[in-house]
């Protein structure tokens, strides 16, 4: 009678070992699954970030280029523009001072699915004619 109860110890060590298999299997996908999901998201955070500050960028050279073609602007002056409607990125500008020391405060936008990623730049000139001279560009955090 030992021969058939070894036999039934062996199968049970057998089934223990393929459940312990498939605990430490499951734990190492699912790790790796969530791993992926948070590496997915942070670059996706990433991309909409770089989006927001090419934005916030545009929309300086934007007010720029209206102050280079009205050099005696009226300020304050503003303006808007939607850059690219598929990632909803806009940007829009604020131009404060007077001739020929101007503020420009611009702001760039993109509306991700679980974010929205902004980004502002800050640009002061002090010469309009004959060129633009700009004496401060800076992101603003």
């Amino acid at each position: 009678m030992s021969a058939p109860l070894r036999k039934a110890e062996e199968g049970y060590i057998v089934l223990i070992t393929i459940l312990v298999i498939g605990i430490v299997a499951t734990t190492v996908a699912l790790f790796l699954l969530i791993t992926g999901t948070d590496a997915g998201l942070a670059s996706s955070g990433v991309e909409s970030e770089s989006q927001a500050r090419g934005g916030a960028l545009a929309c300086a050279e934007l007010a720029l280029g209206a102050i280079q073609a009205n050099t005696s602007l009226a300020t304050p002056a503003s303006g808007s523009s939607t850059l690219d409607s598929t990632t909803q990125e806009t940007c829009s500008y604020t131009i404060s001072g007077s001739s020929p020391n101007f503020d420009i405060n611009s702001i760039g936008t993109v509306r991700a699915s679980t974010d929205n990623f902004v980004h502002r730049v800050t640009v002061s000139i002090d010469q309009v004619s004959p060129k633009l001279h700009v004496t401060n560009w800076q992101d603003v955090p």
